[in-house]
This record gives C-alpha cells, structure tokens and sequence, in this order.
C-alpha cells in the first residue's frame, strides 16, 4: 500500500517555448485539432506517476508539450490531451521528475483542423534490466465523450466529426529498447514460441522474453501477465481467492497456488469487486468501470452507475444489495440498489474531501461490521451506515487512520506513513499496535492485515547498505508483541494479503509467494497463461504454467 505522488490529467491547453507551442494555447478555430492519448503505467516504479509532460515533435522536429492536472478517475492511468496545430507529428518522451523515457519511432500521428485524433491506449512497461517499452493497446477507444466532458469547449470547437488515429506506420510493432521491430503480415503465434517465452518469463528474463515478442497481441499478453496490484481480494467459500488488478485483470488463485488471469478486455484497471459466488461477478475500477458477469467470467455487461467518470473505490453486497462507493470531483459517493437486473440506484451518501490517495493497490476504504457499513474520510472521521435502521452516525477518528478493515470480530486500520491501528471496540477507541517492524534496519510498515483480533502481520521495508528485500512479522496477542517470519525476502514485497486459508505477498517482479501455515513454509505461486494466449499455441499444452 505504498503511497505515490497524486496522479495527474492533461489539460487542454499546449505549452511550448516555441511559437509553434503558443498557438497550441488556441482552440480549433485557429487551423488546430484535437488529440487525445491514454497511458497506462504498469508498474510499481514511482516514476511514472511523476510524468507531468507528453512531447510530440512537428514534421521540422519541433517539440510541442501538453500539461496536466489532477483527476480523481484515475488510478494508473492518464489522459494527455490539447489542441495542435493541423500537421503530422510523431510521440517523442515523457517528462518526470528525474527520468525523461523517450517513446521511439512507430509513434506518427496527424492532426487535422476542427478533428478529434484519437490515439487511443499505449502501455508502459517495464521488460526487465532497467528497462521499459511502450505499448499499443489494439482495441480501439472512444476517448471522445471522455476529453468532451472533461474539455467543454472541445464538444463546440470540433467542427468535423472525422476521428484520426495512428499513422500506418504505426501498426508496426515497438521493440523492447524502443526501436521498431519489422513485424511480417500475418505473422502468428507457434507453440514453439510462446512456451519458449513462458520458460523464460518462468525465469524472471523479462528482458530476453520482451527481444522476443514481435507480434502486437502477444506484446499486450504479456503486459498483461505481467500485473502487479492485487485489490479488493475476496475469499470464496471454496478456498478460491479473487483479485483485481491492473489492464482489467480479475485473477483467480486456486487453493493448491495456481493464478489464472480472466481478462475483461479493458485496459482500465479493477479496484474494487464483490463476488456473491463463483458465477455472480462485479468489479468496479478507474474512469467509471462497474461490469457485471452472470457466468464467471466468461461474458461481462456493463452497469448504469450515477456517478460517471468516477473512480469505483470500494463495493459489497448484504441482504441482496450491492452498495457502491465512488470517487469524483473531490467527493465521495455511496449508492446501493439490489442487485438484480432493472433495479435503480439510490444515492446513499455525498461527502466532500475525499480525493484520491493513489497507491500501488488500492486501499480498503469500507467494510461490513456487524451489520453496519463503514466508510472512513482519510485523517477526518467514520461514518457509519446501519443498515437495518437505514441511518447514519458520524464519529472521530485519529488523524492517520486513511482506511477501515473488519475482521469480524474487531477493526484495523492503516494509517499516513502506514502507522496501524486496531479498535476492539467497533470504532469507539483506537489504539495502535507494538513496535511492529522492530530492529534498527526496520523503517516503516509497508502493509498490515489482521485475520482475527489476536493474529496479525506487518510488511516491513528494510533499509541498509546491503538490504535489498522486506520482512514479515507475525503477532499473536493482536500486536503487543511481534516476532519475525520472514527475515528478509529476496527482493522488495510491494502488498502482503492475508485470507483464511493463506498469507501470500507479491514482490516487485510481480511473483507471488504464498504460505498455508501462517507464514513458517513458503512456496512461489504459479502464474498460468491466460486463455487466449493459451489458445494461440499450435499444439501445445494448454495447462503449461509461467511463475
């Protein structure tokens, strides 16, 4: 739950130290058009949620820049968006605090007078050694009621309704250093291939796996197993444990280790979902997802929600009512409906001063205790919904407490800076825990769960010169003493989730390690290749896994 710099939206106005740039500042009644471009960071690096600046270059190598300011839609997501003056240009580099990535050749775009250019979706992604790739996103998407509602002046300033997208250079495919890479018509997929990158992602040689990768879908195939968030994690009674993640990636870890990915074909990343069994499926995320499926996975539908735009934070279902919770515009929104097909919305509760606090995965901003629906307004108060009586009561909580988990019999909390926190009482007291990450190399706790009022577990980043993983410990006596589990992992843990049946934590090469004895024996979890890229191999093992 580590928390990153706020994230950030384009505006629509161009800022250059060129003349070119300056007339970037009009809007399309000056020979200008309109482009849009959505970037999904998929990684736990801090960088990329710095960028504040997307640079094109002219067809004379000008640059051109596009700024941005904050949304609370979005999670990894960013929309870079402003009026350029009618020409051809290609991507250029993003601009961060203290790395500029350049985005390579393949990237050509042209904007034309009074049109929208929709370039749709590119990916970052890291591809191993210290090194990061771009890229293209294929399913088409209609950014253009997105930037209108976001840019008004756009909707009158766009006089023709022709919508651009990427040159024809563009179909090509982008190395994993950045350079196009020729890409034959046609080309397919062998089985020969595909096991032969699944033995090496097996291996964590991300960088050899990427050279390798030449063909545009296989490219966003393993993007996509290559998720790191694990959100709004639900045990099913079965032992089944569901996930959201990052490019609209539900996983499903069986009970014997195994994670499958079911791919909802959206690149908007999953932040919230509510499971009433295996077949009856909603997840919610970034820009206003809320689906639905009837069938486990297999099909999806989207949901009406009142709140459009909105960032889905939080949802659960009790007494056949889904209740959702939404981030928008710096305020917080709560609607609950039952949760059969025709049913309407009911607006529950509208909050100011809650923004969006983002974080490698998101954090638990409600829950169900005894009846009642929690909901915490960051370093403010509680507010508590009785579901029964259909009333709300407020009350204070300490300044840190961001977050609110129950365990059934007590509550606990993350706070700023990660401080835990744990009310024996339903909230009416807090208190916060021993020394949980004890010992001189120890700086913080990086992520805390409880799985009754005795058991707890703290993530711990570690520093020193030579230190270059994390430790776990364990409590007994609902944290008033804490012993080690873990001493060291082999490298950095980023999120730690802790369920009836096991105590599992990703790291930051996003594998999985997971313990069904409370931590004393650990195995690595196995990552299988989801469906479709399974499907693609000429004859070979569908069942053939990747760690």
């Amino acid at each position: 739950m580590k928390k990153l710099p706020t994230l950030l939206l384009l505006t629509a106005c161009c800022v250059s130290a060129s003349a070119a740039a300056a007339e970037g500042e009009k809007n399309a009644t000056g020979r200008q058009g309109f482009v849009a471009l959505r970037v999904f960071a998929n990684t736990l690096d801090i960088e990329p949620h710095t960028w504040t600046h997307l640079v094109v270059l002219t067809g004379t190598d000008k640059e051109l820049k596009l700024e941005i300011k904050a949304s609370d839609s979005r999670h990894t997501s960013k929309i870079f968006a402003g009026y350029l003056p009618e020409g051809n240009y290609r991507l250029k580099s993003l601009i961060g605090m203290k790395s500029n990535p350049e985005i390579g050749p393949g990237f050509e775009f042209a904007v034309k007078q009074g049109a929208l250019t929709n370039l749709g979706t590119v990916i970052y992604q890291p591809i191993g050694e210290g090194k990061a790739t771009f890229v293209m996103y294929g399913k088409p998407v209609a950014l253009a009621r997105t930037v209108a509602k976001e840019f008004p002046a756009l909707a009158k300033d766009l006089s023709d309704t022709t919508v651009l997208g990427w040159g024809q250079v563009a179909a090509h495919s982008v190395g994993a250093s950045g350079q196009e890479i020729s890409s034959p018509l046609g080309y397919g997929l062998t089985g020969s291939v595909l096991f032969h990158i699944a033995d090496k992602m097996s291996e964590t040689e991300k960088r050899v796996a990427w050279a390798d990768a030449k063909d545009p879908a296989l490219r966003v195939m393993l993007s996509k197993t290559s998720t790191y968030s694990l959100n709004a994690a639900q045990e099913l009674p079965d032992g089944e444990l569901l996930v959201g993640s990052n490019l609209g990636q539900l996983l499903s870890r069986s009970k014997s280790g195994e994670w499958t990915n079911i791919d909802l074909d959206d690149p908007r990343e999953i932040t919230a979902l509510y499971a009433r069994d295996r077949k009856h499926i909603t997840v919610g995320g970034e820009e206003g997802m809320l689906k639905q499926s009837t069938d486990g996975g297999l099909t999806w539908m989207d949901l009406e929600f009142p709140v459009e735009n909105g960032l889905i934070a939080h949802m659960t279902e009790i007494n056949g009512e889904l209740l959702v919770m939404s981030l928008a515009q710096g305020r917080l929104y709560v609607h609950g409906r039952m949760n059969t097909p025709g049913s309407r919305w009911s607006e529950l509760a509208n909050l100011a001063g809650m923004g969006t606090l983002p974080y490698a995965s998101l954090p638990s901003r409600a829950t169900i205790h005894k009846g009642k629906y929690l909901l915490v307004l960051p370093g403010k108060e509680m507010h508590v919904f009785d579901l029964a009586q259909r009333t709300w009561t407020v009350s204070p909580v300490p300044q840190e407490i961001k977050e609110v988990t129950s365990t059934g019999e007590s509550l606990y909390a993350a706070g700023f800076f990660q401080k835990p926190y744990v009310s024996q009482d339903d909230g009416a007291s807090w208190s916060k825990p021993g020394n949980a990450c004890g010992g001189f190399f120890s700086t913080l706790v990086y992520d805390f769960a409880m799985r009754d009022k005795n058991e707890a577990w703290s993530l711990c980043h570690v520093s020193g010169a030579f230190v270059t993983g994390s430790r776990i410990r364990h409590s007994k006596d609902g944290g008033k003493t804490w012993a080690d589990l873990v001493d060291q992992t082999p490298v950095k843990t980023m999120r730690m989730v802790v369920t009836k049946s096991a105590l599992l934590y990703i790291d930051r090469d996003a594998r999985i390690s997971s313990s069904a004895d409370g931590g004393l024996t650990w195995t690595r979890d196995k990552r299988v290749l989801p469906q479709a890229l399974s499907a693609a191999a000429d004859g070979g093992p569908a069942e053939r896994q990747s760690k």
